[in-house]
C-alpha cells in the first residue's frame, strides 16, 4: 500500500454497526492503478436513514467485513449474506484528500453490496 499512499492521505477505521440487516450502503469495484492490475471496493452510496448512515462515508475504502479481507463485491456481498447477528464490523479506510479516490477507473459492474 506504501505507492497508493503516495496519492492518498487517510486513516484506518473499524465502524461497527448495529440493529441487523440491511446494512444501507453499496460498494462498487474501481482500479487501483493505471495498470487496471488490482481491485479496491469502495463505499458508493449511504442511505442516510440506514444503519450506516453516520457511520461509513462514500468513497470509504471497505479492506474487510468482521475481519475478514474482501477483494470485490461478490466476495464482500457473500460475507455479508453469512452473517447470522444483528451487528457488523467494517475495516475501511477513509480518505482525506478525495480528488485521487475520485480519479480512478471504475469498473462499471452496477453490482450493489449490501
Amino acid at each position: 500500500m506504501d505507492d497508493f499512499e503516495d496519492f492518498v492521505q487517510g486513516m484506518l477505521l473499524t465502524v461497527r454497526l448495529t440493529g441487523g440487516k440491511p446494512w444501507g450502503f453499496t460498494a462498487k469495484e474501481i482500479f487501483k492503478d493505471d495498470q487496471m492490475s488490482e481491485v479496491l471496493l469502495i463505499i458508493s452510496k449511504v442511505d442516510p436513514s440506514g444503519r450506516s448512515a453516520g457511520h461509513v462515508r462514500v468513497n470509504d475504502i471497505l479492506l474487510a467485513i468482521d475481519g475478514t479481507p474482501c477483494r470485490s463485491v461478490l466476495d464482500a456481498r457473500n460475507q455479508i449474506q453469512d452473517i447470522n447477528s444483528d451487528a457488523l464490523a467494517l475495516t475501511v479506510w477513509r480518505c482525506v484528500m478525495l480528488t485521487p479516490c475520485n480519479n480512478k477507473k471504475t469498473i462499471d459492474t452496477k453490482r450493489h453490496c449490501c
